[in-house]
């Protein structure tokens, strides 16, 4: 469930009076999408995603990140993942990963991932592929190579995992590493603790940040006010809680 507010006057965490507009409630008309792929020809660019969405508001707006337009059909594409992101005419958005598979070479069968904490370097990635010949090698962008598709001493982002078979067939999926940052474990004591209180921001003065939805819409604002030590009014939060925030900040403010 996704709001989107707009901030009128006033100043988030100073507990003055604030004037909140809402826009658009995106739940309640969530964007479905189907998808229908071609495989791609080994190291040819002969895949194809056809998408479409019901829900929502028309005009839809898709885009794979290199590509962006208002049918939901891409051509020309090598083998790979692809995230597909659905946006409607109220700026509400879908997002589905979609594989277009090698029809003669190698595939990933399944990708694992493990959070890397927040500020450390714990994370991990195992995957397993099927297709194409042996041996497989593969190798991971700013990492680089492996010869069984594990790693590890992984830190936040976004990594490109390619996978090369014997015939020079590849394969790429792109993989996002988290930092495990828990949206209702880790930030939310925080906000209910320092602002969500019965005299704030708990349900008495707009906007309630006692909502997980509201904090997730409100997350570059909280970061920046709480690294300002302006949230509280009261005084600086912890390093530690502000580490928190800015990791699941970095996360993509996952509803977790």
């Amino acid at each position: 469930m996704k709001y989107r507010y707009l901030i009128i006057a006033g100043l988030l965490w100073s507990c003055e009076a604030e004037k909140v507009s809402l826009e658009f409630d995106c739940a309640t008309t969530p964007i479905v999408i189907t998808n229908e792929t071609t495989d791609a020809a080994c190291n040819s660019n002969t895949g194809s995603i056809d998408a479409s969405a019901t829900g929502g508001t028309e005009p839809y707006s898709y885009s794979i990140g290199t590509e962006t337009n208002g049918t939901g059909l891409f051509t020309s594409l090598p083998g790979g993942s692809y995230t597909l992101t659905v946006t409607d005419a109220n700026g509400c958005s879908s997002t589905e990963t979609i594989t277009v598979a090698n029809a003669d070479g190698v595939n990933f069968s399944e990708v694992a991932a493990n959070d890397a904490g927040c500020g450390t370097s714990n994370g991990t990635i195992t995957a397993t592929v099927s297709g194409g010949a042996e041996p497989y090698s593969f190798e991971l962008s700013g990492v680089g190579t492996s010869a069984d598709g594990s790693y590890s001493g992984l830190t936040v982002g976004s990594y490109d995992l390619t996978v090369t078979d014997d015939n020079g067939c590849s394969s790429t999926q792109e993989i996002d590493i988290l930092s495990g940052i828990s949206l209702g474990d880790d930030i939310m004591p925080i906000i209910e603790a320092n602002c969500a209180t019965s005299s704030c921001h708990g349900g008495s003065q707009s906007p309630n940040m006692s909502t997980k939805e509201n904090i997730i819409n409100s997350a570059a604002r909280i970061l920046a006010r709480a690294s300002a030590g302006t949230m509280p009014p009261s005084g600086k939060i912890p390093d530690a809680d502000i580490s928190k925030i800015n990791c699941w900040v970095s996360d993509n403010t996952p509803n977790n």
